[in-house]
Order: structure tokens, then C-alpha cells, then sequence
């Protein structure tokens, strides 16, 4: 099965490229993203997604606040052929370490050094967790960094 979501909203993208499609808040300012770049962004994650070596079906964990992150890595995720596992960022911990744990995620992306702290320690219940990825939350999409890959 093809994943038709992603393409359908990519497509979509291209076709006005100026055009606003996502807004966060910085500054108590909102600030707009055009299509093109969210387009960018997109593929830009998915490349780098590629670059792990993950499988179609891989689980891929988002535990991140709202943010245009969020989105890029969710249809990235898909259009990989990878499996996005969206984690409430409010959750605590105990229910983190649950998600993780029984999802059989390969990859997480956080942006909260507190759940990092606590879930490091715990690596050996989580044997499939490959790569904790921790965004510095900022609207560049270039600030992605990795903390720690794990073989």
C-alpha cells in the first residue's frame, strides 16, 4: 500500500508554494511557514529518517509540544514507510516509558532534557530503542541533533 497521505499533502504543497500553511508563536509574535518550506522540511527529515537504516513499519516516537517539528517528522515518518507513535507531552514518565517499551519504537524525538534524563538510565528495558533524537525547539528545522545512538 502506497502512503497516500503524505504524497496527497505534499502535492498539495507545491502548488502555492508562498503561501502560509503552518504558524507557531515566538516572541509573543505569530510567525507564519509557507508551503515550500514545510515541503523542505518534510523531505529533509525523511532523508535524514532514510539515513538510520529504518524499515517500512519501523515505530518512530514523537514525544514533542506543539510545534511545526512535530508535523515534519509525523508525515516524514510516513512517508519512509515508518510507523509515527504520537506521545502527549504531558504525560509522565511512567506512561513514556510504557509507550516505548510496548511499541517497540526504534527512534525517539524529544525536546524535554527531563524525560531524557529519566529515560536514559532505562535503556536496557527499551532493547529496540535505536536513537533518542533531541530537538532544541526553534522553527529551523536544521537543529536537529542527536544525543545518543545506541547499538
Amino acid at each position: 500500500m502506497k502512503n497516500i497521505i503524505p504524497l496527497d499533502i505534499l502535492e498539495k504543497l507545491s502548488f502555492k508554494k508562498d503561501k502560509p500553511v503552518l504558524g507557531y508563536k515566538s516572541d509573543d509574535k505569530f510567525k507564519d511557514i509557507n508551503s515550500e518550506t514545510v515541503r523542505e522540511n518534510i523531505f529533509k527529515i525523511a532523508k535524514q529518517l532514510k539515513s538510520y537504516s529504518l524499515n517500512k513499519t519501523d515505530k518512530i516516537g514523537i514525544l514533542l509540544p506543539n510545534c511545526p517539528e512535530w508535523v515534519y517528522i509525523d508525515l516524514a515518518s510516513q512517508l519512509i514507510g515508518a510507523i509515527p507513535v504520537p506521545i502527549y507531552y504531558l504525560s509522565n514518565i511512567t506512561y513514556v516509558e510504557y509507550v516505548i517499551h510496548h511499541s517497540d519504537m526504534k527512534m525517539l524525538f524529544i525536546s524535554n532534557k527531563d524525560f531524557l534524563n529519566c529515560i536514559i538510565p532505562k535503556l536496557h528495558y527499551f532493547p529496540k530503542l535505536q536513537n533518542i533524537i533531541c530537538l532544541n525547539i526553534d522553527i529551523d528545522s536544521k537543529n536537529i541533533e542527536i544525543v545518543k545512538t545506541f547499538n
